[in-house]
């Protein structure tokens, strides 16, 4: 998201998969914790529909003759046609019918053959309990926010469709539930934790 890609000065912006960040940068992924983010996907998908359709944002502008890093959000005219069960509609039967790749599911990004590629993840609400052990000096500041708002609510059988789109989102953030400072380890991620609790200052 743009919170941690500004609060931790990361080297570039965009959407990637966790095997473009392998390759990228191969010494990085070897020896230090890598980590994704989860969010409700209910609520994630409200936040990106209502970014969609904000004229202007962050990232994307609609407003001729402005200026933005993007340009138009590529979903900007889908949505502010049509209602948001529409869009939930239609992202339930073709999952590539918008353009932005942040209403594909989040597993999508970091799985690997069923597996779980990244060393941790966490949901979004435990954002700065589980900072606070990643990333302990990092000031975590929010931007980028959504404020457009479509007036409507998702109807039963939209809810109904999303939770079976992103069925897999809800596995991940069911299994941090629990979990110490809400942080979910995969197994290549404790290794590099114990290794790295070894490594502190006054341990053997």
């Amino acid at each position: 998201g743009t919170s941690l890609e500004k609060s931790l000065s990361t080297r570039h912006t965009g959407h990637h998969s966790w095997m473009h960040y392998r390759d990228k940068y191969a010494s990085e992924w070897r020896n230090y914790i890598s980590f994704a983010v989860l969010r409700d996907p209910i609520k994630r998908f409200i936040s990106c529909y209502n970014y969609a359709r904000m004229e202007k944002s962050f990232w994307h502008t609609s407003i001729p003759g402005d200026k933005a890093i993007y340009g138009m959000h590529p979903d900007y005219e889908v949505c502010k046609r049509k209602t948001i069960n529409e869009v939930a509609s239609m992202l339930y039967k073709d999952i590539r019918a918008l353009r932005h790749p942040g209403w594909s599911p989040q597993f999508c990004w970091i799985e690997n053959q069923n597996r779980i590629a990244v060393d941790c993840l966490f949901n979004i609400d435990k954002l700065h309990c589980a900072m606070n052990e990643l990333a302990p000096t990092a000031k975590i500041e929010h931007v980028n926010t959504s404020t457009s708002t479509c007036g409507e609510t998702l109807g039963s059988r939209s809810l109904s469709m999303l939770s079976e789109l992103y069925n897999a989102d809800i596995n991940l953030i069911e299994s941090c539930q629990g979990c110490d400072n809400g942080i979910f380890w995969s197994k290549a991620g404790q290794v590099k934790r114990i290794s790295r609790v070894s490594r502190m200052p006054g341990r053997n």
